[in-house]
């Protein structure tokens, strides 16, 4: 009599899974989705600007990858024995304190980067060292999930138009820059913001690390690719950018500009990528993706499971730290705060200089939710400086003095030509102020404009925005007085920049009373 399994495949190897998985992921699974309830608001901001801006559209891709490289990895992480580890709580408290830090200043970003610092210390608490030790590469790469690296956009536009330069006077087309404004025979152009190649190089560096991890295993070739997705995109965008002006010019500006600037950026941006990747290929160690840890022996099947209690008494105490958080925030959040309606009322006279009676500029900075604010002119010998205070009693969301959306360029009437610091005296004190100069556009086209800026939080002065976030962090956490405002002047020039500085530097130095207004500019 025949055999009925003659002829057929032999069956596959049963798979080994450690004993206690069912209960740590479930436990791990309520205590993920208990932290995201917690840190709702963190998690909306961080989706909204995934959505909003184009620059962090990627990070809608961060977690499915994360997870598939998770879902890779899994018949060797099944082999783990799961083991409640409450160790994973101190990192959780210090993310947590990271977190407490970072909403007293208003720092999307530090928030969000906790938050990632969070979700990786919860897995730590309920699987173990080991575990997440063989799962490392996929949870570190869900930082890149966080909205981070906009500050660099001035720096980037900087750098594109320098390379411009450089490109367009080696093959001889003589051009003039202005800051971020070049003008060549045939016209001129401007390196937006949207021109920097903030957007590619994110991406690119995000990438990069998916490659190296896939495809390396030795460390040089890993930090080779993630220096050349660095630097790729940066040569590469200095090149379409030159590109793009080239053509224009020698199209009398027919080609290159408009819908096909952006069409002509994808795809040589396109092929860029291509070619990064092929690169990388050509010395890819191809004996496989060898990142997972493997354990000893002693920590595989059968293992030692956590049971029911460990993922329970794990759930229990990774939520109440999670919530002691948002507890100490809400506690903060009122603390120190002025009750009164402040009232801004600018000095009659700066020193020699006088305000002007009923002046209107058609310029104003433009700052997220202050409490008050006010503008006004001031004139001495035929010159002008507008000075601006944007006044907060405390900070919170929607309310920040310090924020990316704080702008002093208006759109047709001021663009930014460049950025930088220079030296000022604040009535008797030494400051470094942040300088920014804009062009003007349409109807103020020819003039410039070089703007001071610079904050007070409490009774110290301060430039540096990252100083100003400390000092209102310190203001939070101590209980003190959390009122701050920006100060801005400005002064108009035609030729000469310097000319501006040095009427700004002349009002400045005559600020003397403008901290003490400030004291008292809360009233009923």
């Amino acid at each position: 009599m025949p055999d009925p399994a003659a002829g057929r495949a032999p069956a596959p190897p049963a798979r080994h899974i450690a004993a206690g998985w069912r209960e740590a992921l479930a436990g791990l699974a309520v205590a993920l989705a208990a932290l995201l309830a917690i840190f709702w608001g963190t998690v909306s901001q961080m989706v909204e600007t995934w959505y909003v801006s184009a620059t962090f559209n990627h990070g809608f891709m961060i977690v499915p990858i994360s997870g598939w490289l998770l879902w890779e990895r899994r018949e060797a992480l099944e082999q783990y024995a799961p083991r409640a580890n409450f160790y994973g709580l101190v990192p959780l408290f210090g993310c947590v304190v990271a977190w407490t830090l970072a909403n007293a200043a208003d720092v999307n970003a530090g928030r969000e980067f906790a938050l990632v610092g969070m979700i990786q210390s919860v897995v730590f608490t309920f699987l173990g060292w080991r575990l997440v030790r063989a799962m490392l590469f996929p949870l570190a790469f869900l930082f890149f999930a966080v909205p981070f690296g906009d500050f660099l956009i001035p720096t980037l536009q900087d750098v594109t138009a320098a390379m411009v330069v450089e490109g367009l006077r080696l093959i001889g087309i003589p051009v003039f820059i202005d800051g971020v404004f070049l003008t060549i025979p045939t016209g001129k152009f401007e390196v937006a913001e949207a021109c920097s190649g903030i957007r590619f190089l994110i991406a690119t560096v995000a990438l990069g690390c998916l490659f190296a991890n896939m495809s390396f295993r030795s460390l040089t070739r890993r930090t080779i690719i993630l220096v050349l997705a660095v630097v790729v995109p940066l040569v590469a965008n200095g090149i379409r950018a030159f590109g793009i002006v080239y053509i224009a010019h020698i199209t009398d500006h027919t080609v290159a500009v408009g819908v096909d600037h952006i069409v002509y950026g994808w795809i040589f941006f396109a092929v860029v990528t291509a070619l990064l990747l092929g690169i990388g290929m050509t010395f890819r160690e191809t004996d496989g993706d060898n990142t997972v840890y493997m354990p000893a022996a002693a920590d595989r099947v059968p293992g030692r499971r956590s049971g029911r209690q460990g993922a329970a008494a794990a759930l229990a105490a990774c939520v109440a730290v999670a919530l002691s958080g948002p507890a100490y925030a809400d506690y903060m959040l009122h603390r120190g705060v002025s009750q009164t309606r402040p009232v801004l009322a600018l000095p009659a006279s700066v020193g020699d200089w006088r305000a002007v009676a009923g002046a209107t500029t058609d310029w104003r900075p433009t700052f997220v939710g202050p409490d008050a604010e006010t503008i006004r002119t001031y004139r001495r010998d035929g010159r002008e400086v507008h000075l601006y205070l944007a006044y907060y009693t405390h900070q919170r969301q929607g309310a920040e003095l310090v924020n990316s959306s704080n702008t002093f360029v208006q759109e047709r009437s001021w663009e930014r030509a460049s950025s930088g610091m220079d030296e000022a005296k604040i009535g008797d004190t030494a400051l470094s102020v942040q300088t920014i100069r804009l062009i003007g556009q349409g109807p103020n086209h020819g003039r410039g404009r070089v703007v001071w800026q610079w904050y007070r939080i409490g009774d110290r002065y301060a430039s540096d925005p990252l100083v100003a976030k400390i000092r209102q962090a310190q203001a939070r956490l101590f209980g003190t007085s959390q009122a701050a405002a920006a100060i801005v002047v400005a002064a108009d020039y035609e030729d000469n920049p310097a000319e501006a500085i040095e009427t700004l530097g002349d009002f400045a130095a005559h600020l003397n009373g403008l901290a003490g207004s400030l004291a008292k500019a809360v009233r009923n």
